[in-house]
């Protein structure tokens, strides 16, 4: 995989090959203003918090129940 074709869903597919067995959640940040990326971290279940990290906002993706 080249550095050229790499996009959100490439990185979730390496990312989630990386997650340990006991990670029990992953976070994500995106600008709000971003819905590409709201849309991308949404179409894995990842959950706004209503938190921000600086003008970043949080979601959170819960790995268990």
């Amino acid at each position: 995989l080249s550095l050229q074709h790499i996009n959100g869903r490439n990185v979730w597919d390496i990312l989630k090959l990386k997650v340990s067995e006991d990670q029990q959640s992953i976070v994500g940040f995106y600008e709000p203003e971003n819905k590409a990326a709201q849309d991308l971290y949404r179409s894995y279940g990842f959950v706004e918090t209503g938190e921000k990290d600086g003008e970043e906002v949080i979601a959170v993706l819960k790995l268990v129940p």
